[in-house]
């Protein structure tokens, strides 16, 4: 997978309108957030609640977005689509998918020029 699909920074400019330090804070804010996300998305998985993984996965996959992290994005779109299917061995195997996306992110920014995180 290439770099652009962990993170694509021209498209995450765009949702900022161009503004480099707004990218950055916001970028951070979602390096900060995403762990909280997943770890909802696990607990509504432990607990068969569908609403709540569909609702988390669809917010990871929209603040993904944001900031062009493609491949979270995929990934938790995937974990969404199997939830309002109520497929919960696809669910497991999306999930997982999930976290070994966000494990190869944080490895992408802790190798960035700019750290993301310190």
């Amino acid at each position: 997978m290439e770099n652009h699909e962990l993170l694509d920074e021209a498209a995450g400019l765009i949702h900022m309108g161009g503004d480099q330090k707004l990218y950055r804070q916001i970028l951070q804010i979602f390096f900060e957030d995403a762990p909280g996300q997943i770890k909802k998305i696990q607990t509504g998985i432990e607990s068969h609640d569908v609403n709540q993984i569909e609702r988390e996965s669809h917010g990871l996959k929209g603040a993904a977005a944001n900031v062009g992290a493609e491949s979270i994005r995929k990934a938790a779109l995937e974990v969404e689509l199997a939830a309002k299917a109520g497929d919960f061995e696809k669910i497991r195997t999306r999930f997982e998918q999930l976290e070994n996306e966000w494990t190869r992110f944080k490895a992408f920014l802790k190798n960035l020029p700019q750290k993301i995180q310190g």
